[in-house]
């Protein structure tokens, strides 16, 4: 999601890219989801103190197996540590090169719903 300043609002819109991991670097994402065990991560995590923030959705899905994680302003190590890894990994994979496209606003709210669906489950 991007959040661009329009006349003194902000403006949300999704956009999309797809980089193609290389067989080493996905085995680097794999040892990154086991050592920082997302897999035995609740299922949400939440600091009620804060009323608005950031929120982060961790979703893995591999085959029929599928883990889904929800942050809202709680951000445990394990998954700091893997979002470091992971930039890592995307940055040495050629994340730079990556183009970016737009979301087409009609079919935003579609983009996101699978994304927020996977909590639910």
């Amino acid at each position: 999601m991007k959040s661009e300043r329009h006349k003194n609002v902000n403006v949300l819109s999704w956009e999309v890219a797809t980089l193609q991991l290389p067989p080493e670097a996905l085995a680097e994402v794999l040892k990154a989801v086991e050592s920082n065990n997302l897999m035995g991560l609740h299922k949400a995590y939440y600091d009620e103190k804060i009323a608005d923030g950031t929120q982060w959705v961790l979703w893995i899905r591999q085959g029929e197996r599928e883990k889904s994680v929800y942050f809202n302003n709680s951000f445990p190590r394990e998954i700091t540590a893997f979002a470091e890894q992971m930039d890592a990994i995307l940055s040495r994979a050629g994340l730079d090169k990556v183009v970016w496209q737009p979301v087409p606003e009609r079919e935003s709210r579609q983009h996101e719903r699978e994304l927020w669906d996977s909590i639910e489950r």
